[in-house]
């Protein structure tokens, strides 16, 4: 079992001076941006640029913890706040949400345009690491941004778990690596699953088949959507995953949180920072 949330870097550099510069070097004050090479994203799945609407679903969490750098996934549920895991926020200190498909040069990423402050987090009161399995519970968090999502981002519904689904496709986004310990994190990727032969939901937990593909480190947070009435609602939030040895976690099964069974969390908090 492996929770989902990925430390990508060691620096001592704060978030809020990063950014992408073609002139910055090793000792520069400000963090050079990503080559294409060192990122992909959700395992077996696609890339998705930066203008595909799929893009303005979901944003990258960036956070400090310490002296590393970490990334996780979101989902704007409101103008100004973003469901995600509750491991994200945790033990985070600094943290903004970056509005782009990926973090790579070549990309035009400037981290001073494409992202906006935290500046509140609100973890589930009853958030906690299973001392059985190690596993988180209650793995939800909400952020306040400190100001409103691009105009061209999308606010994403609950799905409310009585509508009727009206297509077997399920769909995960994410920024996580490809395989687990890789370093090719950052670039957002998608991958379609079925609802009818890849789900099961049982308690609290949506379960997804990983074989072949699914969600890995840095997806964390990152959400399930399924259709309902052509619109893509959230099902869940993306926790952790679980495999057999180190080379095959993220091939078993990944697991999410269902969002259907706190929805009067969600909704409580979500006024709770208006």
């Amino acid at each position: 079992m492996k929770i989902l949330g990925l430390l990508i870097l060691t620096t001592s550099v704060s978030l809020f001076t990063m950014g992408c510069s073609k002139d910055s070097g090793p000792t520069s004050s400000r963090k050079i941006c990503l080559s294409d090479e060192e990122f992909q994203g959700i395992r077996g799945g696609t890339s998705v640029l930066n203008e595909d609407p799929l893009t303005k679903k979901v944003v990258l969490l960036m956070f400090e913890k310490g002296e590393e750098l970490g990334v996780c996934t979101g989902t704007p549920i409101s103008s100004d706040v973003v469901l995600t895991a509750g491991h994200c926020v945790a033990e985070a200190s600094k943290m903004v949400a970056v509005f782009h498909s990926s973090l790579a040069c070549s990309s035009g990423f400037n981290i001073d345009r494409d992202s906006v402050e935290v500046v509140e987090k609100k973890l589930h009161r009853d958030y906690r690491m299973s001392s059985f399995s190690g596993s988180p519970k209650n793995d939800l968090a909400l952020v306040k941004l400190k100001s409103a999502i691009p105009a061209d981002y999308e606010i994403s519904k609950i799905y409310n778990g009585t509508d009727t689904r009206t297509s077997d496709t399920v769909t995960l986004l994410g920024y996580g690596v490809t395989v687990y310990e890789g370093s090719d994190s950052g670039y957002l990727r998608t991958v379609t699953k079925s609802y009818r032969d890849d789900i099961v939901k049982h308690d609290d937990k949506v379960q997804i088949s990983q074989r072949d593909s699914g969600v890995c480190s840095g997806d964390s947070g990152g959400p399930v959507f399924i259709d309902v009435n052509g619109e893509m609602q959230i099902l869940g939030v993306n926790s952790y995953v679980t495999g057999g040895d180190r080379s095959e976690l993220c091939a078993e099964f990944g697991y999410a949180v269902d969002v259907t069974k706190y929805q009067g969390w969600i909704f409580n908090t979500l006024y709770e920072l208006r």
